[in-house]
């Protein structure tokens, strides 16, 4: 059995990592309400926990505020807000095993906005050593600050409604 997750932190905040700890967190990420509920477990390297507060708050900038599709006549849902989840975080080790539903990269710096903006892995990566390896300094060009990106590794996104 792996280590109970901790209470969840305020909402928006990611829990600091303590020295000497695991190599890497793991956090489920739920959203919406205990009747119509979806969660995400991320796992990320330790040394990535700030970037992991910038792509929650990414994340929740990208999705609507309700369930409810937009429309065209709507205003527009995709606004930048506070986080909308619960967040529970846990340090990890190693663990080769892990398949990535999806694995991401945030890219910052550079020509990337304040926040950065989140992109697929390309090409997609499913093993989750291959994708946190992903996180690398990238090229400069002619743009003030150095680019980055930083992968994470989304393990399981499943959405849960109550009948």
């Amino acid at each position: 059995p792996g280590m109970p997750l901790e209470a969840p932190p305020p909402p928006g905040e990611v829990p600091a990592a303590s020295s000497g700890g695991a190599p890497w967190a793991e956090c489920v990420v739920r959203h919406g309400t205990a009747s119509q509920e979806r969660q995400e477990v991320w796992v990320f390297r330790m040394d990535h926990v700030a970037d992991f507060e910038r792509l929650l708050q990414i994340r929740s900038s990208e999705s609507p505020p309700s369930s409810a599709p937009a429309t065209v006549s709507s205003p527009s849902p995709w606004r930048r807000q506070p986080v909308a989840a619960r967040v529970e975080c846990r340090e990890r080790g190693v663990d080769p095993e892990i398949r990535c539903a999806e694995c991401v990269r945030l890219l910052t710096g550079g020509p990337y906005p304040e926040w950065g903006i989140l992109a697929p892995a390309y090409p997609p990566e499913a093993d989750v050593v291959r994708c946190l390896n992903q996180t690398k300094v990238l090229p400069t060009g002619m743009e003030l600050g150095t680019p980055t990106q930083t992968a994470f590794c989304n393990s399981i996104n499943a959405r849960f409604d109550a009948d």
